[in-house]
C-alpha cells in the first residue's frame, strides 16, 4: 500500500515532515485501508512514504496517544482495535460536552453560522456522492459550528480528537448504508433547533442522535464480536 504523503504535505507550507506522515497514518487507519489489528512495520511503512524511520516513529507516538495505535514492549505497534469500552466511553465525553456547548452555543449562533450550517445540511443530504469518511467529515463540520459558537476552545479541542477516534466507527460501509439517512434526518432536526436559536430543541435533539446513534453501532460491533467468536 502507498499512503498518501505527497497530498498531505501539499496542505501547508508549514507542516512539519511528522505532521504530515501523523496525518497520512490516521488518514489511511480512520478510512479503513489500515485495519484494526494490523501491524505498522516501521520499515514498511518509511518505505510506503519514502521517510526515514524518525518521522515514523513520531506519528506512532502521537497516534497512540489518540488510541488509533497500540504501543506494546517488544511488540511493536498496531492498528487499534475497535472496542465497545471505548465507544462508550468516547461517545459519552462526545455527546456530553456536545450538548453543554448546545446549550450555550445555539443561542450565539450568527447569520453566518446558520448559512454554513445550512450548505453543510446540503451536503450530508447528498451522501451517495461521498465515502463514508468524506460524509463523517461534512458531519463533523457541521456540528463543529456550534461548538465554535459556544466560544470553549479547550471542549472544542477534546471534542476533535474524540470525534477523530469515532469516525472508525461509524464509517465502516455496511452500517454506513444502513444507518446514513436516519443520520441525515437527525441533522436536519437539530438545525431546525439550531435556526430557532433553541437550545433547549438543540440538546433534545442530540439526546436522541446519542441513544440512536450510540444503539446502532454497539449493535454492530456485538454482531462482529459474536461473529469472531464462532
Amino acid at each position: 500500500m502507498t499512503l498518501p504523503l505527497t497530498n498531505v504535505l501539499q496542505r501547508g507550507t508549514s507542516r512539519t515532515l511528522s505532521d504530515a506522515v501523523t496525518d497520512a497514518l490516521r488518514e489511511a487507519i480512520v478510512s479503513g485501508r489500515l485495519q484494526p489489528g494490523e501491524a505498522l512495520l516501521q520499515a514498511k511503512l518509511a518505505d510506503d512514504l519514502g521517510v526515514s524511520r524518525v518521522p515514523i516513529r513520531e506519528a506512532l507516538r502521537v497516534l497512540a496517544g489518540e488510541r488509533l495505535v497500540e504501543m506494546r514492549a517488544h511488540r511493536g505497534a498496531t492498528v487499534a482495535r475497535l472496542s465497545l469500552e471505548e465507544l462508550d466511553e468516547t461517545y459519552s465525553i462526545v455527546w456530553t460536552l456536545g450538548k453543554a456547548s448546545a446549550a450555550r452555543g445555539v443561542p450565539r449562533l450568527n447569520d453566518e453560522d446558520l448559512i454554513e450550517m445550512r450548505g453543510l445540511m446540503q451536503a450530508l443530504r447528498r451522501s451517495g456522492k461521498y465515502t463514508p469518511v468524506e460524509w463523517y467529515r461534512i458531519n463533523v463540520a457541521f456540528h463543529r459550528r456550534v461548538l465554535l459558537a459556544a466560544k470553549w476552545p479547550y471542549v472544542v479541542r477534546i471534542v476533535d480528537d474524540c470525534r477523530r477516534n469515532i469516525g472508525r466507527y461509524v464509517t465502516v460501509p455496511s452500517l454506513f448504508v444502513e444507518h446514513v439517512d436516519e443520520w441525515v434526518e437527525r441533522n436536519q432536526t437539530f438545525l431546525a433547533a439550531c435556526e430557532a436559536r433553541d437550545p433547549h430543541a438543540a440538546v433534545a435533539a442530540l439526546e436522541v442522535m446519542q441513544t440512536l446513534s450510540v444503539s446502532q453501532v454497539r449493535a454492530y460491533l456485538e454482531e462482529q464480536k459474536a461473529a469472531a467468536n464462532g
